[in-house]
């Protein structure tokens, strides 16, 4: 390479141009570890890889983003550096993307999911010689809700397969739900109010019709339904128990008119044993696309593992947190 007029010939096995011709295939003490820098500026080694927002709670079924930012020792954004991201722990462990950071040093990460429980996320860069920096822990909390305002719809055990479309409110809801302790009282219409937050192991009770009056709406797009083997009504009040809690995606159209079924689809167990759910329910083929989504790369403009311990749900504004042996965690594909 020539330089103001003089001509230098340098062993190149991988980065030298800004290491002052030191090269590692011929100095063991080399230094290729420097990021590229402008002709005229001096070079800062060393990187800081910083993930962001260090924390975030998200609805289950939406979409959680983090931001990597690669910056050098002088606090200068690093362009063009693969940035592989991983969810190191919690109910998604596994769950990996990588994205080149932008010119601001900012690679993204956005990935969904279908289950409670907290995820524990780090990113990390390699450079050439194989040293690897890694970024800070950051966390994403995946939580449910049940009913609008408290209390849960309701469906038959022996409908609760994954994969199955449900009838969880409506005039013909004993119609459409079986139950291994028998057949429910047609006054029943699919809505619980008692308790407000439902947990695995507790009992509903209802009153007939819509004289509970169910939510307004609309509903969550992913709602915690309480799966129960018996309804029966005793004078003014109609009873069951929860022998699982299971996630449904929601259909539109959803009314508190009773002659307004709703209806969704089962995408997820909450709580309770998976038999509980699956042993007398038809089974059905689990629907495309529902396993986590990730994406990554880097963003198009300027930007600001093991089994859950429990699992965190919310109703009018509370949340409660269920017990870890009430936590089953949804397979992967």
């Amino acid at each position: 390479m020539t330089i103001d007029g003089t001509t230098s010939s340098y062993t190149d096995s991988g980065q030298v141009l800004n290491t002052g011709g030191i090269d590692s295939g011929v100095c063991s003490n080399g230094d290729e570890s420097a990021q590229w820098v402008r002709i005229g500026s001096h070079s800062c080694p060393g990187q800081t890889l910083n993930l962001n927002p260090p924390t975030q709670t998200e609805p289950v079924g939406t979409t959680a983003t983090l931001l990597a930012k690669l910056t050098d020792a002088c606090d200068r954004p690093l362009s063009d550096v693969v940035v592989g991201f991983k969810v190191a722990a919690g109910p998604n462990a596994g769950a990996t993307g990588q994205g080149a950071t932008n010119s601001l040093g900012i690679a993204a990460f956005s990935y969904s999911s279908l289950v409670v429980g907290m995820d524990s996320l780090q990113a990390a860069v390699t450079n050439a010689v194989g040293f690897t920096r890694t970024s800070n822990t950051a966390t994403v909390t995946w939580t449910i809700e049940f009913a609008p305002g408290g209390g849960s719809f309701v469906i038959g055990n022996k409908n609760a397969a994954l994969g199955s479309a449900v009838y969880f409110w409506g005039s013909q809801w004993a119609q459409h739900n079986s139950l291994t302790a028998g057949t429910a009282p047609r006054s029943f219409k699919g809505f619980s109010d008692q308790p407000v937050t439902p947990a695995c192991g507790q009992g509903w009770t209802a009153d007939p019709g819509n004289s509970t009056p169910p939510p307004d709406g609309p509903l969550p797009d992913f709602m915690a339904v309480i799966v129960t083997s018996s309804a029966r009504q005793i004078g003014p009040e109609i009873s069951g128990d929860t022998v699982a809690i299971v996630i449904v995606r929601t259909h539109s159209g959803y009314e508190p008119n009773p002659g307004h079924s709703a209806t969704g689809v089962i995408v997820a167990v909450m709580c309770g044993s998976a038999s509980a759910v699956t042993s007398e329910a038809p089974q059905r083929p689990q629907l495309a696309g529902l396993p986590t989504q990730v994406q990554s790369g880097a963003p198009s403009g300027p930007a600001s593992a093991a089994t859950p311990t429990a699992c965190q749900v919310s109703a009018r504004g509370r949340s409660t947190t269920l017990p870890s042996q009430a936590c089953v965690r949804k397979k992967r594909s």
